[in-house]
């Protein structure tokens, strides 16, 4: 909540150049978990991660700008249902893998990959 208030208050410009490196925040500081952080450290790690979330308020100008305003209403019905379903798939693997490993690496290995999958889209987005 304090992440997406602060960068509501910058301007369009600087939130969609923000969107990478929140894109990031929102999913490195997990990978910190294989190191096994107390309890204080992973809740500073999870705030950090919750605040890069921030990401969609430079994200979500950029959709219907790149839509035809025919299909706006649909686009966004889709991104939700994706998101949601995405969301849901994520929830449900890693509880599935949290039942078989540490928690600890469950989270830690779901940073590696999100900020692989981050990095690799920019990088690829660049192309």
């Amino acid at each position: 909540m304090l992440g997406e208030t602060a960068v509501a208050r910058l301007s369009p410009a600087r939130r969609r150049r923000l969107v990478v490196p929140l894109l990031v925040c929102s999913q490195a500081p997990p990978a910190a978990f294989l190191l096994g952080p107390p309890v204080p450290a992973a809740v500073a790690l999870l705030a950090l991660s919750g605040a890069g979330f921030a990401c969609n308020q430079g994200i979500d100008p950029l959709i219907p700008a790149a839509t035809e305003p025919a299909y706006r209403g649909r686009l966004f019905t889709v991104q939700t249902s994706g998101m949601t379903t995405a969301q849901g798939v994520a929830t449900a693997l890693s509880g599935a893998a949290g039942t078989e490993a540490a928690p600890g690496l469950v989270i830690g290995v779901s940073g590696v990959v999100g900020t692989g999958v981050v990095v690799g889209l920019f990088l690829r987005g660049r192309d």
